[in-house]
């Protein structure tokens, strides 16, 4: 049975919780260009709550497997120099770590009728009335387990979607959200995303659920003129308040906006920064596990 090669990684500062997602956003899509077995989940981020902000608080480790020692070397050099984090290799013979770490991977249920799972689950018993996204998780991106992700999706599914709906998702990652709207019945989505490795990392999740390049157009930037029936932007806090009149500029004038990637604190400031640009419109927050999720639409919509 062939080897496989560990890298623990140690985090040990202590920062405001964007900066450290931001940073391990960075780890993780660096693995998309590796051959990235899997990771089990140890990774917890210890949360406590200064004032209004909250704060990564205490070390932890993470766990990443490769199968070949040349993909850990190279990602622990890359965790030292860009990252400047400990790490150490350690060969695992004789355990076929990707069996373990596929096994352990069942995927996830989203209300009202969301079923995320892996791609090589063949299975279709206890799915009827769902709908089925299909994942593959080895590609080191977002696999729809994050609950702002899930929060995203619960929010899709309450809309009335229309079949001339156009669609941008912003931060597009994965391509999770991109898909679940194109399984609403949205004519077509722009996903727009800056990193490469998730951008060629989507084209996969697309092809798994049989969604074609017509239907989900891929970018690294918004389009200048274009405007669209719906924007989901699941992204850190910042970048929603740096690009907010960007996006507000992309709505047609009775689009829905949703707005994602951040704690429950900071859902009362982005209403406000956007709500102040949007005449006539209302707003609802989604909240779970202290994460929010924020639904805009003109008043009476919801």
């Amino acid at each position: 049975m062939k080897s496989s090669f560990l890298v623990r990684c140690t985090f040990d500062e202590i920062g405001s919780y964007e900066q450290v997602l931001g940073e391990l956003e960075g780890v993780e899509n660096f693995l998309g260009s590796l051959q990235f077995e899997g990771q089990p989940k140890n990774k917890t981020l210890h949360l406590a709550d200064e004032g209004s902000d909250f704060v990564v608080d205490g070390e932890f480790t993470s766990d990443f497997y490769f199968s070949t020692p040349e993909s850990a070397d190279s990602f622990r050099l890359r965790l030292m120099g860009k990252w400047k984090k400990k790490s150490q290799i350690q060969e695992i013979a004789g355990e076929d770590w990707n069996k373990k770490w596929r096994d352990s991977f069942a995927g996830a249920e989203v209300p009202p009728f969301w079923k995320i799972v892996p791609e090589w689950i063949d299975n279709e018993e206890n799915i009827q009335n769902k709908k089925i996204i299909r994942m593959n998780p080895s590609l080191g991106f977002g696999t729809g387990e994050h609950t702002t992700t899930q929060l995203c999706l619960s929010a899709i599914a309450s809309l009335s979607f229309q079949p001339t709906w156009e669609v941008m998702d912003f931060g597009s990652g994965s391509g999770i959200l991109s898909v679940a709207s194109i399984m609403m019945g949205a004519k077509s989505v722009d996903a727009i995303e800056i990193d490469g490795m998730a951008l060629e990392s989507s084209k996969g999740i697309f092809k798994i659920n049989n969604i074609s390049e017509k239907q989900i157009q891929l970018s690294n930037k918004m389009p200048e003129e274009k405007t669209f029936n719906l924007i989901v932007a699941n992204i850190l806090f910042s970048i929603l308040q740096e690009k907010a009149e960007e996006l507000i500029h992309t709505m047609k004038p009775t689009a829905i906006l949703i707005l994602s990637g951040f704690f429950e604190p900071d859902a009362e400031v982005l209403s406000k920064v956007y709500l102040e640009k949007l005449s006539n419109y209302s707003r609802k927050i989604l909240v779970k596990d202290s994460w929010a999720c924020i639904v805009m639409s003109p008043n009476n919509y919801l």
